[in-house]
This record gives structure tokens, sequence and C-alpha cells, in this order.
């Protein structure tokens, strides 16, 4: 499974590099636009409990 995060992630633009704010300013759709943190996803862990104590469970998948 992919994970893309390029919807959460904060893309570091210079004032000076207007061909990249073009860029972002320009395309319209999710089509347009080439993913760059695109990442596997194999594994997930979850926690329970407070801040100070509680129990971690780690889910993984080798197929993908």
């Amino acid at each position: 499974m992919k994970l893309i995060l390029d919807k959460y992630v904060i893309h570091e633009v210079e004032d000076f590099d207007e061909d990249l704010i073009k860029e972002y300013e320009t395309f319209e759709t999710e089509n347009e636009w080439e993913p760059k943190f695109v990442y596997e996803l194999y594994g997930i862990v979850c926690h329970s409990g407070s801040m100070s104590f509680g129990h971690y469970i780690a889910y993984t998948c080798y197929e993908y």
C-alpha cells in the first residue's frame, strides 16, 4: 500500500524560486502533480494507555 503524505507536509519554497512557486500555483488536479513524499506502508504501531504507561501493538504486512 502506498502512503502519500504530500497533503500533510509543508513544502519548502524559497521566495526566489519562481518556477517552483508557479508549479504549485498552477496544478489543477492531483493527476497533474507528481507526489514527492511517497512511502510503502507495511506496518502500523498503535498505543493504548496514557503518556506515562500503556501497551503497544504492531500490525505488519509482508505482502505489498
